[in-house]
């Protein structure tokens, strides 16, 4: 909860994160997300309820106002709170959304080897970020 930013982004090297950098920066969103979603979607606590309620008023400050609620509560309660909500067996709700349409105006044509050469050149720094280090 009290992550500067460059502590939860990390420090780049030479333009990149490095892959450590990298790997703490996703369990940081990964808790943050968790987070979000205990606060959604636990009816046991009292702060997720009292930020559930704040949500779906027309409060134009919920965003300050669920700030609050979850600063006042201690890190050692949110810790153990999440711990306890990661644990839980969770019913999947599949989402029901329409098929995406395909495009009707799609031109199949082959690659030429420049052409497949020049999108693997693109991908490269992709690639070589994802790598763990030996």
């Amino acid at each position: 909860m009290t992550l500067e930013p460059s502590d939860f982004y990390g420090q780049e090297e030479g333009g990149r994160l490095s892959w450590e950098a990298n790997e703490r920066m996703k369990r940081h969103y990964f808790v943050s997300w968790a987070l979000v979603h205990m606060l959604l979607h636990d009816d046991d606590l009292p702060y997720a309820l009292e930020a559930q309620r704040t949500l779906s008023s027309t409060n134009p400050k919920a965003g300050q106002e669920i700030e609050r609620i979850v600063g006042e509560v201690a890190a050692e309660r949110l810790d153990e709170d999440l711990r306890r909500y990661l644990g839980k067996s969770m019913r999947l709700h599949p989402r029901r959304e329409p098929p995406a349409k395909a495009p009707t105006n799609l031109e199949v044509r082959e690659l030429r080897d420049e052409e497949v050469r020049d999108y693997l050149t693109l991908l490269e720094p992709l690639r070589k970020v994802r790598q763990a280090p030996h």
